[in-house]
Order: structure tokens, then C-alpha cells, then sequence
């Protein structure tokens, strides 16, 4: 297996093992959200729990903020690098076919430079013999 067959397969493996990660954070929030609501259930019938309970959901409420925060700047991130590949890509891409472009033109421009070489040296052939008379 060459080098470049191996490394979609590696990146699969890396993409789905994030994912299996992402999964199981996730799960472990779901999990932490349930054991919160029932203690919360259990624990709002005293009023002094009540008002620790009130501390603690802002300070949930403060910290859900924050992995959002996080969340989001994450998907920035990776959109920036996406964003960066892309325009990494068109660049080469443009290179390219400018090169191609280039090297297709080539012979037509140095048969037209010739031509006006040419057109030129017969001017300046012209002017010459035009002085020689004159003088």
C-alpha cells in the first residue's frame, strides 16, 4: 500500500475515533444533566436548598455559556482552516493554469515577437537606405 492510499484510511480512522469521543462527551453531559435534575427534584423542597440550588444553575448556566463559547470558536477555527486550504488550492490551481497557459501562448508569442522583430529590421533597413540617399 503506497503512502497516499494510506493516508485516507488513516484519516477515516482519526475522523471516526473524534467522533466516537464527541459522542461519549456528549453522552457524559446527558448523563451529568440527569443526575443534576434529580437531585435538583429532590433537593428543591427545602428553601436553603433552594437557594444553593439557584447558585449552582446560574454557575451550570455560566459554564453551558462557556462551552458554547468554545463550541463556537472551535467551528471558526476549522472553517478558518478550511477556508485557508481552499484558497491554498485555488491559489495552486491558478498558478497552474497560468503555467499551462503560458507554456500553450509560448510559441504563438515568440512568433509574434519575431514578426515585429522582423517588421522592425525592415523599418530600420528602410530608414538606413533612405539616409544613404539623402546624403
Amino acid at each position: 500500500m503506497t503512502e497516499e492510499q494510506k493516508q485516507p484510511e488513516q484519516t477515516e480512522k482519526t475522523q471516526s475515533a473524534t467522533a466516537e469521543a464527541w459522542r461519549e462527551v456528549g453522552k457524559q453531559f446527558e448523563t451529568l444533566g440527569k443526575s443534576l435534575a434529580a437531585a435538583t427534584h429532590a433537593a428543591w423542597q427545602d428553601e436553603t436548598n433552594r437557594r444553593h440550588l439557584q447558585e449552582m444553575q446560574d454557575e451550570l448556566e455560566k459554564m453551558a455559556d462557556e462551552v458554547g463559547r468554545a463550541i463556537k470558536s472551535a467551528a471558526a477555527a476549522v472553517d478558518d482552516e478550511k477556508v485557508k486550504a481552499s484558497a491554498k488550492q485555488a491559489a495552486h490551481s491558478v498558478r497552474a493554469a497560468g503555467e499551462q497557459t503560458a507554456q500553450e501562448a509560448r510559441p504563438y508569442l515568440v512568433n509574434a515577437l519575431r514578426q515585429t522583430r522582423d517588421g522592425i529590421q525592415k523599418i530600420i533597413a528602410k530608414l538606413e537606405e533612405e539616409e544613404t540617399k539623402g546624403q
